[in-house]
Formats: structure tokens, C-alpha cells, sequence
């Protein structure tokens, strides 16, 4: 299909192929740093951009909070509770998740606070048997 005569062939218009032209070419992290440079104030220095700065200040511990009655992370709860505990097959059984999701689930109660301990077990032919630790529920 032939092209209209006066439609461009490139995206670039003839404004920005004419402005960047011979101009050295710069990442968005060196335009932003050129931009805020530009704004700040003159009688305040600006802090030199480095690697370090970016880097996300410590989170402080989550709080121990119980999941909602009756939700599948409460079920996944109040077997790890029991004296037995359940081994991840039981989980899978009992929440219909993947064992991925399953082994998910119980990072996120040790994230909350919960004591969630992983002991191997012989009676259940070699199967981590999971429970919360005793005095930490």
C-alpha cells in the first residue's frame, strides 16, 4: 500500500530530529537530576545523586495481626496451631493452593510475627511437619 506523499516516514518530527541533533544523548536519571538541579534554590546545595541515596529507608517489624475468621490464611492458622501442625500436603488439602502458595502463605504469617517453624518428621515419611511455636501464637 503506498504512502500519502506528505506523511512522515518516521515518528520523529523534523522539531525534535532538528533540537537533538548533535546533542550528546542523556538518560532520564541525568535529566531528572538536570531538572531538579535547575529548581533548587541557589543558598541550598543539592545533595550529589548517588546510588545510596535511592535506596529505601529500614521498615519497622510488622505488628502481629490475626487473619479474618473464616478466610483461608485463618484455616492455614488454626491447623499450624493445633499440637500436631500439618504438613504442606495438609495444607494443599485443606486451601485448594498450589504448594508455591501454600509455602507463601506461611512466609507471610512469619512476616506478621507468627513463630512458624518447619520440622522434619520420620512418622509422615520425611514431610516437614509445620507448627507455630509453642508460647508465640
Amino acid at each position: 500500500m503506498p504512502t500519502k506523499a506528505k506523511s512522515p516516514q518516521s515518528r520523529r518530527t523534523s522539531k525534535t530530529a532538528r533540537s537533538s541533533a548533535g546533542a550528546p544523548k542523556t538518560s532520564s536519571r541525568q535529566q531528572m537530576n538536570q531538572t531538579a538541579a535547575a529548581s533548587a534554590s541557589p543558598d541550598i546545595p543539592a545533595a550529589p545523586a548517588t546510588e545510596a541515596s535511592a535506596t529505601p529507608l529500614p521498615q519497622p517489624p510488622m505488628t502481629r495481626s490475626r487473619p479474618r475468621a473464616g478466610s483461608k490464611l485463618g484455616l492455614v492458622l488454626g491447623l499450624l496451631e493445633t499440637p500436631e501442625g500439618a504438613t504442606l500436603a495438609e495444607l494443599v488439602e485443606a486451601t485448594g493452593w498450589l504448594p508455591h502458595t501454600t509455602r507463601a502463605a506461611l512466609t507471610g504469617l512469619r512476616k506478621r510475627g507468627f513463630a512458624v517453624v518447619g520440622e522434619k518428621a520420620e512418622a509422615s515419611a520425611g514431610a516437614s511437619i509445620y507448627r507455630i511455636r509453642s508460647g508465640e501464637a
